[in-house]
C-alpha cells in the first residue's frame, strides 16, 4: 500500500469516527431535552405560531443528513414547533450567515465547521449570540478541558465570558511522513524522536539537508511534509450556535 493509499484510508476512517461520535452526540442532547421536558414546561409556555430555522453546514456523507434529519424530524413532534432546516455547503454557509445577519434576518440556529475560526467568537463578543450555559454545563463532565475552552467566549457587553456555542464533535490532525523521505537522509522511522521538542527538531534538521538543497522534487516534498507536521494540535469545535433572534419561549 502507498503512503498516498494510506493517508486515503486514515481519512475515511476519520470521517467514519466523525459520524458515529456526532450521532451520539445529537442522540445524546435530543434526550436531555426529553428529560428535562418536565421541568421545561412548567417555566415558559412554547409560542408555537413561529417556526425555528435552522441552516446546517452540509456533511459529507449522507448519514450524517438523514441523522440530522429525523432527530429534528422527532423534536418536532414532541414539541409541535415547525422547524425550517436549510442545508448549506460550507463555502456558502459562512457568507449567506454574514448577509442575513447584515439584513437583520439571521437563523435561529447555525452549524459551521469553520465558524469558531471566522465568526462565532465576534458574534459572541458582540452580543450577537444566544448564552447557552444552561445547555452545556449539565454536560462538561462529557468534554475535556480544550474543547469547553473552544466554546467559552467574552462577551464584550456583558462584560463576561460565558459558553456561545454547543460542541458535538471533535477530531484530531494526523501527523504523517513518509519512509522512502527518511532513506534519503539516512533515517529510519525508529529514529524519530518521541519526546516533543525532540520530534520537531528532527524534522526541522531534516528539511534542512544541504545534500539534496538542488533537489527540487526532495525539497518539494519534505516541504509538503513539514507542512502537514506543522499543524499537529487537535482541531476541535463543530458547535452548532444559537443566534439572538425574535425566535424564543414565551413566559
Amino acid at each position: 500500500m502507498t503512503s498516498a493509499q494510506r493517508f486515503r484510508g486514515s481519512r475515511i476512517m476519520q470521517r467514519r469516527q466523525f459520524t458515529r461520535l456526532s450521532l451520539f452526540l445529537y442522540g445524546l442532547g435530543l434526550a436531555d431535552c426529553s428529560k428535562n421536558q418536565v421541568e421545561s414546561t412548567k417555566r415558559f409556555t412554547i409560542n408555537r405560531s413561529n417556526s425555528l430555522r435552522i441552516w446546517w453546514s452540509q456533511g459529507y456523507y449522507p448519514e450524517e443528513t438523514d441523522a440530522l434529519k429525523e432527530i429534528i424530524a422527532r423534536w418536532k413532534q414532541k414539541s409541535g414547533i415547525k422547524v425550517e432546516l436549510s442545508l448549506l455547503s460550507e463555502k456558502d454557509t459562512l457568507k449567506e450567515l454574514n448577509n442575513a445577519i447584515a439584513a437583520g434576518n439571521p437563523p435561529d440556529i447555525f452549524y459551521s465547521i469553520e465558524g469558531d475560526t471566522h465568526i462565532i467568537p465576534r458574534l459572541a463578543w458582540n452580543n450577537q449570540l444566544a448564552d447557552v450555559n444552561d445547555v452545556v454545563e449539565p454536560l462538561e463532565e462529557l468534554y475535556t478541558g480544550s474543547v469547553l475552552q473552544s466554546v467559552s467566549y467574552l462577551n464584550n457587553v456583558a462584560k463576561k465570558r460565558s459558553y456561545y456555542a454547543v460542541p458535538i464533535m471533535q477530531f484530531s490532525v494526523y501527523i504523517h511522513c513518509w519512509q522512502d523521505l527518511l532513506a534519503a537522509i539516512g533515517k529510519t522511522p525508529d529514529a524519530i524522536p518521541k519526546d516533543w521538542q525532540g520530534f520537531w527538531q528532527f524534522w526541522h534538521f531534516a528539511g534542512r539537508r544541504p545534500r539534496y538543497a538542488n533537489n527540487s522534487n526532495y525539497v518539494a516534498r519534505v516541504k509538503r511534509v513539514f507542512m502537514v507536521l506543522v499543524y499537529p494540535c487537535p482541531r476541535l469545535l463543530i458547535p452548532s450556535t444559537f443566534l439572538k433572534t425574535s425566535w424564543k419561549p414565551t413566559m
